[in-house]
């Protein structure tokens, strides 16, 4: 016990001691900085997993669809391939059907056997495609 701290009951700080309580970080920071990382790593691992369930969900609805060489496949009418004698869109079907594929052109185009006299092209994109299941539960 130092002479001043008897007499006052208190250390009197020396120059030293201040720089030496300058350079150093107190306990309370290193526990700040400890419990930031700890929340900032939580939160990203809550992230994570919201992005994981987001996305798992998102590929179970929105897959690409696959169609193979020989498949049956409804195309669906909008205003793309309305037939010029039919100006009501509500006298014609939502779809015509069932035509099979001939070949793959890529992913995400296929060409179809379709009549000749229905003026269509034959190579159409998937989001025209219907799959026509088979039910043989009859």
């Amino acid at each position: 016990m130092n002479f001043y701290e008897y007499l006052f009951g208190f250390k009197f700080e020396s120059p030293v001691d201040c720089l030496i309580a300058a350079f150093r970080i107190p306990e309370d920071i290193l526990k700040r900085r400890f419990i930031r990382e700890y929340l900032r790593k939580n939160v990203q691992f809550a992230i994570d997993q919201a992005n994981t369930f987001v996305k798992r969900n998102y590929d179970s609805k929105y897959r690409w669809k696959e169609f193979e060489v020989g498949d049956q496949i409804w195309l669906r009418i909008g205003t793309t391939y309305r037939p010029k004698d039919k100006a009501n869109k509500r006298e014609i079907s939502c779809r015509l059907g069932l035509y099979p594929i001939v070949r793959e052109i890529s992913p995400f185009a296929y060409e179809l056997d379709l009549p000749i006299g229905n003026r269509i092209h034959p190579v159409i994109s998937i989001v025209y495609l219907i799959r026509y299941h088979v039910n043989d539960d009859l």
